[in-house]
């Protein structure tokens, strides 16, 4: 028996019973199924979307989105811009928190709302992060444009109408997912799930036209001593990083910089800033990541 006649007998079958609501089910899924089917045979020109290109075009080799408020990172992202999927990856207790705090904080500076979905904090545990992270007069300044989500039980699933309810009802204009890796805890394939996982985070960026930022962790901590973290030790999958916009490495080396933290640019889809490959040391002092200075010797 085909899909079809299958359908028709199921639907026959249904419309006798008392099962209305399984009835509605059954065609609002066919339905949604054909449509889907329908527009993947659509096609549309180049020239419809004019605006966008001659926008891009305008601002080709600028910042565009938000600005991280480090000239560094605005020199490796070339700005958040919406609709991108940024991964900070790096092995546990690097900074990768640490740094997507400092970004999120920096965004609050500007009067600008941010989504901080923390979901291995407590949000006393969070809050008392970013106090640090912000100091005194700019906390009080800052706390009401964080946002947390209420449910410490959240499923990638809800994080779809999460950002659509920030963003429509407080403003949000970034959101900062810790972490990627929390949401396959009870899966047995996981790499085939954190691909649709990512996946569908790079939708809701689009969708929503906001950027995102997601921390990701690595396989295990590479040997400092033979070896930078790379894109390629994300863990679960390669498609994290095949589905993300801008990936950015960290990790410390306790021996030879017990006070830094060491930011690797690893891809940039969309923009040129500064080559892939190129390092930069932050000061990490308190929770606060510190730029180097222009002259550093570390800047290229």
């Amino acid at each position: 028996m085909d899909n079809l006649t299958y359908l028709k007998a199921k639907i026959e079958s249904l419309k006798k019973s008392d099962r209305l609501d399984l009835y509605e089910y059954v065609l609002g899924a066919s339905a949604k199924t054909a449509k889907s089917a329908a527009q993947e045979l659509e096609f549309t020109m180049m020239a419809d979307y004019h605006d966008e290109i001659e926008e891009r075009m305008k601002n080709w080799g600028k910042i565009i989105g938000l600005r991280t408020g480090n000239w560094v990172l605005d020199r490796m992202t070339m700005g958040l811009a919406p609709g991108e999927l940024t991964v900070i990856g790096g092995a546990t207790s690097n900074g990768k928190t640490a740094l997507s705090m400092n970004i999120a904080a920096n965004v609050a500076k500007q009067n600008k709302s941010v989504l901080f979905v923390t979901l291995e904090m407590t949000h006393g545990e969070a809050g008392v992060r970013f106090r640090k992270i912000l100091g005194e007069t700019e906390y009080e300044k800052c706390a009401a444009g964080i946002f947390f989500q209420k449910n410490d039980e959240l499923s990638w699933h809800s994080i779809d109408g999460l950002v659509r309810k920030a963003k429509e009802e407080a403003n949000c204009e970034l959101v900062v997912i810790d972490h990627l890796h929390y949401f396959t805890r009870e899966i047995q394939n996981v790499a085939e799930e954190l691909g649709n996982i990512t996946k569908e985070l790079k939708k809701n960026a689009i969708r929503h036209q906001i950027p995102i930022i997601l921390i990701s962790h690595t396989r295990k901590a590479p040997d400092s001593h033979t070896r930078k973290t790379g894109i390629n030790d994300l863990r679960g999958s390669s498609y994290i990083a095949q589905d993300a916009d801008i990936v950015l490495m960290v990790e410390r080396n306790m021996k030879d910089f017990p006070n830094d933290i060491i930011v690797t640019l690893e891809k940039n889809r969309n923009r040129y800033g500064c080559k892939v490959g190129t390092s930069y040391h932050f000061e990490f002092r308190e929770l606060k990541v510190i730029e180097p200075a222009r002259n550093s010797r570390f800047d290229t």
